[in-house]
């Protein structure tokens, strides 16, 4: 019965042994997981992948002299070691996300209508794989708390901000939002700085507005929402910028 049992508790984790497949091919290193849970790859440049379940990566044993390129199957985090001699370029279906060094998440499954690119820190460069000139090909650049979506029947890109966008400046230098008949437009402003987004004021009355409360520890689209119901306003999302 201990011996059962014994047995019986080993399981779990030879499960997650096998679980995870790391296939050499004629393109280089393939992991793919096939686990419930994410599965860290490090890689020789000191980049880090969070390969997400039923998802696939394909790296080179080693780098080129030019670039970092990677080529992924499903959806995945990637926190890029910074390097500006060798952009660090994703190849995701029709899509390319190319970076210097920040973090980002992309989902490109095989069986899905369209590619999503969610920017955490940084910038990144994202546009479609095509034959034309890089000045001609149609993408865009994203910071952070924004994504974007390509559809892969039109080939359409369409930015826009993140659900629950966070506060980017560095947690040595807190933000905090307690304002006291504070003019609208620096309210707005320490918004903006805050989260990295544009919010652009189409009535300029509301710029005599003032507004006092404390918004610490809100979303962003509640404290949006409390301005606007304070002045009599409205706000609504169109792209990556807040009108």
């Amino acid at each position: 019965v201990l011996g059962c049992g014994w047995f019986l508790s080993q399981q779990p984790d030879f499960e997650e042994k096998t679980i995870t497949q790391t296939l050499q091919t004629p393109h280089g290193i393939e992991v793919k997981n096939t686990a419930t849970n994410p599965r860290q790859i490090q890689l020789e440049d000191g980049s880090v992948v969070i390969l997400k379940a039923n998802s696939s990566v394909t790296y080179p044993e080693h780098f080129g002299k030019q670039s970092r390129s990677v080529f992924l199957k499903g959806e995945a985090f990637f926190n890029v070691k910074r390097d500006p001699t060798k952009p660090f370029v994703v190849h995701a279906g029709e899509l390319v996300t190319e970076v210097l060094g920040t973090s980002f998440t992309v989902k490109s499954y095989e069986d899905a209508q369209s590619i999503e690119v969610v920017v955490a820190t940084g910038r990144v460069s994202v546009y479609d794989k095509s034959n034309k000139p890089t000045q001609q090909r149609n993408g865009l650049i994203l910071t952070p708390n924004q994504k974007i979506t390509f559809d892969k029947a039109s080939r359409k890109l369409t930015p826009s901000i993140i659900e629950k966008p966070v506060v980017i400046q560095p947690p040595t230098h807190p933000t905090t939002f307690i304002f006291e008949e504070t003019p609208l437009p620096n309210v707005l402003k320490k918004l903006e700085n805050a989260y990295g987004l544009q919010i652009i004021v189409e009535n300029q009355m509301l710029n005599q507005c003032v507004f006092t409360a404390d918004l610490n520890e809100l979303p962003l689209r509640t404290q949006l929402d409390l301005i606007c119901k304070s002045v009599n306003a409205s706000f609504e999302q169109r792209g990556t910028s807040i009108f």
